[in-house]
This record gives C-alpha cells, structure tokens and sequence, in this order.
C-alpha cells in the first residue's frame, strides 16, 4: 500500500467517525489537531476539544481559568462549518465575541450563512473542467532581477559554457507568474475559471507596480501599522527616516499588506480551491551564487502551528476554522495528485523530511509523499483547499540551464516560456484534472 493511499485512506476513517456521536468527534479532533495542526506542545494549552464542543484560549493561563475566547458546541459544528467559510476575520471574529457574551447571559446567536455568489455548479458533459472555480497565486513580484534583488528572491551565477563561462540570472516571480498564466490558459480551455492573484508580471496584487503602489498607498499602509502596533520599533524607524532601505520597507510594509490583499481577493472570488505556484532553491546551497546537484519537488497545506503562533485573535480563529473545516483533508487529498505529477511529469524526485531541515522544524509530516502540512501566510489566510507547490530547485545544476532556456511558444496559452516552465504548468494542469478525476476532488459550492 503506497503513502499517498494510505493518506487518503486515514483522512477517509477520520471523516466517516466525525459523522458518528460526540464521543466519535472528540476522538477525530484530537487525533487531526495531533496529526496536522499542533507542531509544538505549547499549542495544547490554548485549545481543549471538550465532550461538548471545541475551546479556543487567548492564553495557556486562560484555558487553566476555563475562559475560552471561541466556542463551537457539537451541535452548532456543521453551521459553523458554513458560516465560517465565506466570512473574512474582521466580520466573523465580532459574531464570535458576540455569541460568547449572549451565552453567559443564557442567549443564543446564530451564524450568519451566505451563498457563493454566480456559483455554478459542476457538469461534467460540457467541457472537464466545467463549473470549477479555481484561484492561482503566482508568488512575489519580481518581473526582473532588479526587483528579485529587492525580493531577495532570484537566481545569478556563471555557469561554465566551453573555455568560458556565461551568467545566468532571472527573479523567482518570473518563473511563478509564467507557469500561471499559462496553467489559468490551460484550465480555462477546459471550462474552469479561473483568476490570478497578480493580472501581469509586473504587477501586485493591487493591480498596481510596487512602485506605484508605494507612491499612493505606502504611507497609508505605514501610517496604519504603526496605529495597530505603537511599539513596533521598524515602523517607527521607517517613518522617522532612521530606517532607510528599501529592502526594509518592502520587508515591513509591503510584503504582509500585499499577501493579505490577495487572500482578500481570492476570498471574494471564492474558489473551489486555490494553487500557490512558488520555485525552491536548495537551503544548504546558500547564497545561491554556484550550482547544487540537490533537487527536490514539495507541497505545502494549511496546519502545523508552533510556540508563538496563536498570540493574535486572527491566527486563533485560523487554527479553530481549520481544525473544524475539512480544509486540511481536501488540500492533503489534492496535493497529493499533484505531488504524484510533479515527480511523474518533472523526473524531479519528491522531498523527504529529512532533506531540508525546515520539514522536521517547522512543518507536519501529511502522511502523503512531498506533502507537509506547514503554517504559511497564504496557506493559513487563504479559505478552502490550498496547494502550495514548490516544484523544483532553481539552483539546480541542471534547472538553471532549463529555466534559462530560450523561450518557445505555448500553443494552448499563447504564451512564450522556456520549455521546462511550460511543463511546470503541465504537471500542476495533469495533477488537477487527476484529483477532479479521482472522485475524491470534493465541488465546495
């Protein structure tokens, strides 16, 4: 029985007891906080999963005080499961406090529910892919290695070519918003629709250039987080001018903003699940300047909270909505199809845990090869089945001459690329169409 089986299999059974009685749901939800949410001990002392329902604590001393911030009874857990799922923090954290107050007060609040908006629904005689929402986030920003320096993520070494030697250099967001738009083009061939986080390779998420966005939005943006944070020392800096690189305030101000701004807007799309497309490099090959032999392919899904990473009401609710969804099962289950076509389609073999150090420190182990469960920004922020690709090292000996390669037309997109990009894109489109096909792709409308 292979790995990816057997994962699927394990989530199956945890599905199938959740249905059963309370004591069934106590059982199911502390085994999935174990298996992919709890990387560290200390995150036991801010959540109970009671005979009566789910606690979630702002402090290890509250949960000894019995004085749970949230609470989900078993009875309320399917309509919370409904109503948390299209509801951004800032309007579902005051029903929360809401309904906590009202019950002290022996009152009853119910959930506010809503509805995909122009949802359609799947039918598969028209086209594959008809009636499938699908979001990609095509990784950072950079369309040039200028701001790849900025981003401090891009690739420039000279790599031998005969008696000489030739310089090879591209940004990482280059490489991840070409493999986007033409996996969107593929995908919207086949009847889905689709959206991209980022329109164009020199674009935010705002729609705008970082350039751009930093002369019209940059000092609001600051302005607002030295309101929210008063003693953040790099806030104050900047704005006082003792912090002056840009690095710093691309650092401080503009990257969290910008990740937030495209979760928000693939929370308005609403998608049945959503693909963050990012390339890796080997960490032990630091700085990047000369080729490593290394290379392996990885994804990532929600879960695996550490010590520290439940000190904000946001990141509390995160780790109670993806406890209580299945989330985390439907985003296992599909990256487990891709992770199967990365290492089928790229010959790139999958990473075990013990090949970067990261995936024993900061990441949970999925129970599926190449898939971890790891507390991200974008795999915590996002709502709905997430699958975070890293699809090979781009310091690869060999990738690098590959991703340098002159481009060639994609004939289904339109698109000019190297080759080895246009079968990036090709492993993530076979590895969606696998997961949709398998009967284990669940529609989310």
């Amino acid at each position: 029985m292979n790995r990816a089986f057997t994962a699927l299999l394990f989530l199956f059974v945890l599905n199938k007891l959740s249905a059963f009685n309370a004591d069934s749901l106590v059982r199911y939800y502390k085994v999935k906080a174990d298996r992919f949410l709890a990387a560290s001990p200390e995150v036991h002392d801010q959540f109970s999963v009671l005979n009566n329902g789910v606690a979630v604590y702002a402090t290890a001393s509250d949960k000894t005080n019995n004085l749970p911030e949230f609470f989900v009874s078993w009875e309320e857990l399917e309509s919370f499961k409904a109503a948390v799922k299209l509801r951004p923090h800032h309007r579902f954290i005051p029903y929360m406090i809401m309904k906590r107050e009202l019950k002290l007060k022996g009152r009853t609040l119910s959930w506010p529910l809503e509805s995909r908006d122009n949802a359609t629904q799947f039918h598969a005689p028209y086209l594959p892919l008809h009636g499938i929402r699908i979001a990609i986030d095509p990784g950072h920003i950079a369309h040039d290695t200028i701001k790849g320096r900025l981003e401090q993520k891009f690739i420039s070494m000279k790599m031998p070519q005969g008696k000489d030697s030739v310089r090879l250099a591209f940004a990482e967001g280059q490489l991840t918003w070409l493999t986007a738009a033409i996996l969107a083009e593929h995908l919207k061939s086949q009847g889905a629709e689709v959206m991209l986080t980022r329109a164009a390779m020199n674009k935010t998420a705002f729609g705008r250039t970082y350039e751009e966005w930093k002369t019209f939005d940059g000092g609001v943006s600051l302005d607002s987080l030295i309101a929210a944070f008063p003693d953040n020392k790099n806030y104050s800096d900047l704005k006082n001018g003792k912090l002056k690189e840009e690095r710093s305030y691309f650092r401080y101000v503009f990257k969290d903003v910008e990740i937030r701004r495209r979760a928000e807007e693939i929370g308005v799309f609403n998608p049945d699940f959503t693909v963050v497309i990012h390339y890796n490099v080997d960490e032990q090959n630091a700085p990047w300047t000369k080729p490593t032999t290394r290379n392996f392919c990885m994804l990532f899904v929600p879960g695996a909270f550490q010590v520290g990473e439940l000190n904000d009401q946001e990141s509390r609710l995160d780790f109670l909505r993806l406890l209580l969804t299945d989330e985390i099962e439907n985003s296992v289950s599909g990256a487990a199809y891709l992770a199967l076509s990365f290492k089928e389609g790229l010959k790139v073999p999958l990473a075990n845990e013990k090949d970067a150090a990261y995936l024993g420190t900061s990441c949970l182990y999925s129970g599926s090869s190449g898939v971890y469960c790891r507390n991200l920004s974008m795999t915590r922020l996002i709502h709905g089945p997430v699958l975070y690709g890293e699809t090979l090292y781009q310091d690869n000996l060999t990738e690098v001459r590959l991703l340098s390669e002159k481009p060639i037309l994609d004939t289904v997109s339109g698109i000019m690329a190297p080759q080895r990009i246009i079968q990036v894109a090709k492993a993530y489109e076979n590895g969606i169409r696998n997961w949709i096909y398998s009967g284990s792709f669940r529609n989310q409308n």
